[in-house]
């Protein structure tokens, strides 16, 4: 890591020749120099991408931003991804240095910043588009950064900002959210003095999050149906030899006959007596995709069942509930939690309500922490945002 550093350092000391360049001529001397860096999390997802520029023949430079919460960082060249490794990451600026196994043109570097009127350019992925180039001029000097009207865009963050004789200058960092061509670059100038620290990748959330405040109990996909079932955490009651609990099953299907799909939840309050063997239905209601209430009874006379396959769901799940009463109270939810994020990677997206996995007003940043969990550790869902987007724009879900 010191070597690295000590590179580094020595790349940014080095002075360019002072020769005149146009856009054409920055952009055909230093494409190969300008990379697509691609972050990804624990379940191979990409989770952000931009660009880097090459220091020193195997040594990449780009923004810190672009790979924070990054389990691994590649960049993607004509023969595929190369990994990135040794990744430092700055102690107070917007900047990231890791190496590849793999040699490119360098780019030449300056630390002097040339004056606010300047033409400038800037080269690198912006909206995934490669190699891409624009021109402007520096129109400020904001302490560790050169104000520029040269268009950057989401995927630019790590690009090269050139100066007119095609020396780097600084790395395209932001935008200003409002405003026109108001775009901003960290001058090389003050990242030769930036501190660097080893990047840490995120550990790995042992929580697994509820759904909808209840554990899994059983998961269904029997080629006809997809469905899971709950129990309601808050719902939970032992008395004696007797266990309240509140479990809900939920299921889709497609209707042949009606020629549509189905989905509906139906909730049971259920009262076991395991001294007995028995179990009794209290209440019960059907909930529709949309949460509203489809159905809804409440036993006047709770009548005592035996369970046997052709009961109730709840009393599919006598056996389970009542091997609960011997458990100690304070290990009754470890126990619940250890099954269910035992189930939690077989759960399909269709058993799920979409306000489960995002906020409403939909955001590819803001899912829930449900939402967030299975995109981060299950592989099939890698497309969970187009997933949500398909769900929120077509309405398959009826009753």
């Amino acid at each position: 890591m010191r070597a690295l550093r000590c590179i580094f350092f020595i790349v940014l000391s080095l002075y360019s020749l002072d020769i005149f360049a146009t856009a054409k001529t920055v952009f055909k001397n230093n494409q190969e120099s300008i990379v697509k860096v691609i972050s990804l999390n624990r379940a191979g997802n990409i989770i952000s991408q931009g660009s880097g520029v090459v220091a020193e023949k195997n040594m990449i430079i780009t923004n810190k931003h672009v790979i924070d919460g990054a389990y691994e960082v590649y960049i993607v060249s004509k023969g595929g991804r190369i990994k990135a490794r040794d990744i430092m990451i700055g102690d107070s600026l917007d900047v990231a240095l890791f190496v590849v196994d793999k040699d490119f043109p360098k780019a030449t570097f300056s630390k002097e910043i040339p004056e606010i009127g300047s033409t400038v350019y800037a080269l690198g992925n912006p909206l995934g588009l490669e190699k891409t180039i624009s021109e402007g001029i520096i129109s400020g000097i904001r302490g560790d950064f050169i104000q520029i009207t040269s268009a950057i865009s989401q995927g630019s963050s790590g690009g090269a900002l050139f100066d007119e004789h095609g020396n780097v200058i600084g790395i395209t960092t932001l935008k200003a959210s409002e405003g026109e061509n108001i775009n901003f670059a960290i001058s090389f100038n003050s990242l030769s003095q930036t501190n660097l620290k080893a990047y840490q990748p995120p550990q790995l959330s042992r929580v697994v999050p509820l759904i909808d405040d209840s554990y899994l109990i059983g998961v269904k996909d029997d080629g006809n149906t997809i469905g899971i079932t709950l129990l309601k955490d808050r719902d939970f009651l032992i008395d004696g030899t007797t266990i309240y609990a509140s479990i809900a099953t939920r299921d889709f299907y497609e209707n042949p006959e009606k020629e549509q799909t189905v989905w509906l939840e139906s909730i049971e309050r259920v009262a076991f007596n395991c001294a007995a063997g028995t179990f009794a239905k209290l209440n019960w209601k059907v909930l529709s995709y949309d949460s509203q209430q489809v159905l809804s009874t409440i036993e006047e006379s709770p009548k005592w069942e035996l369970p046997n396959e052709g009961n109730i769901n709840a009393g599919k799940h006598h056996q389970l509930i009542c091997s609960l009463r011997d458990v100690p109270n304070d290990k009754i939810k470890q126990l619940l939690r250890t099954a269910h994020e035992g189930l939690i990677g077989e759960v399909q997206f269709m058993a799920l309500r979409v306000e489960e996995l995002y906020n409403p007003n939909y955001s590819r940043t803001e899912l829930t922490s449900l939402g967030h969990y299975l995109w981060e550790n299950v592989e099939s869902y890698e497309n969970l945002h187009l997933l949500i987007q398909s769900m929120s724009d077509n309405s398959v879900h009826e009753n």
